[in-house]
């Protein structure tokens, strides 16, 4: 039996997920500084806190410990601060640290234990990452967000190009409507279906899943190309 880890908990796309790969035959970790009221109690829940990226190994190692290294890593957990609408530079220093800890290092340093474990779970072996749109938009109110989402996005493209021969999987996961726009909010059980079937298929698909619920990948143009 294979092992999921689900960075990011919550009760919509965390614990959807959760659901959806234990179904799948998955033994299931998930990772949240508190634990859910209605977590399913077959759930391995780790203490985690996603603004304290120093922490990321040792979570790797206590999931390998308990369930055996991750074949699949679902980095799900995600921190918006909000600017003033006429002025993007008004959060101080240490918010832009929390969010881009949050949303850009935590990532990172997933992404890397997660990869020395795929040495163990071979090929097949799965990294995705829950995104939005704003990797290609402009909203100068959650201006730190966009700029740890982005960083995350670049990161997931070379990833996905470093590991191609080893077989290792990459994915930033971007739900849209029909239309292209944000799906607001996101749909968990959406998600958690799309990251399941990434995870069994043996191929990479397009890094940049851009999704739509029921039709599965859409390649929406880049604003302003």
């Amino acid at each position: 039996m294979e092992t999921v880890l689900i960075i990011g908990a919550g009760p919509g796309v965390g614990l959807s997920t959760a659901r959806a790969f234990q179904n799948a035959g998955f033994r299931v970790a998930i990772a949240s500084r508190t634990r859910q009221e209605k977590t399913d109690p077959s759930f391995r829940h780790f203490v985690f806190d996603a603004a304290k990226p120093d922490t990321v190994k040792a979570l790797f190692e206590q999931v390998t410990a308990a369930l055996g290294p991750p074949k699949v890593v679902v980095y799900n957990a995600a921190l918006c601060l909000t600017a003033e609408p006429e002025d993007a530079f008004s959060l101080d220093l240490d918010q832009v640290r929390e969010s881009m800890a949050v949303n850009t290092i935590s990532p990172y340093a997933a992404a890397r234990e997660a990869v020395n474990g795929f040495e163990k779970t071979g090929p097949g072996s799965t990294f995705i990452m829950t995104g939005n749109k704003l990797n290609t938009v402009a909203l100068p109110r959650v201006l730190c967000f966009g700029m740890g989402k982005s960083a995350a996005a670049h990161m997931i493209q070379n990833a996905s190009i470093s590991y191609k021969n080893k077989g290792y999987k990459f994915y930033y996961a971007d739900q849209r409507q029909p239309d292209g726009g944000p799906t607001i909010p996101v749909d968990g059980e959406a998600h958690a279906k799309l990251y399941v079937d990434l995870a069994k298929d043996t191929e990479q698909r397009q890094w940049d899943h851009t999704f739509v619920d029921g039709q599965g990948y859409v390649e929406f143009p880049t604003p302003g190309q």
